[in-house]
């Protein structure tokens, strides 16, 4: 047996997501059952979890997904040419297919040479 609450009598609190995630979905309980939900942040309808995936609010519409592809970056423009992937959930039905290409990630915090080249720049710009 599965809910049948109204998503929009659902309490929605944001998940925590690195910065370079497309989805940064907001997620919800059901207090009677435990029916666990997902939505994009502000949407009108959800995503409902069930034992073999998720299904759409609106009209129980199996939810697919799109494997996004992020590029790891050690600084702007400069690949290392590792890649990773995330899953993006959307309706087919109520939404459009996402994006396949993702936002460069840093490989990290704090690019060492992000200094070096913008005294670089500075200096070829006095030339």
């Amino acid at each position: 047996m599965y809910c049948r609450i109204d998503n929009k009598q659902l309490k929605f609190d944001p998940v925590n997501a690195e910065s370079w995630m497309v989805y940064k979905p907001e997620k919800a309980t059901c207090n009677g059952c435990k029916t666990e939900y997902q939505r994009w942040p502000s949407s009108d309808f959800a995503y409902m979890k069930r034992s073999n995936g998720y299904v759409c609010t609106l009209d129980g519409t199996e939810i697919l997904e799109v494997d996004v592809t992020h590029m790891v970056h050690i600084f702007k423009g400069v690949g290392t040419g590792e890649v990773i992937h995330e899953k993006i959930p959307y309706c087919p039905f109520h939404e459009e297919r996402p994006s396949d290409t993702g936002k460069p990630v840093k490989a990290y915090e704090g690019d060492p040479w992000e200094q070096e080249f913008k005294e670089i720049r500075r200096s070829l710009k006095e030339l």
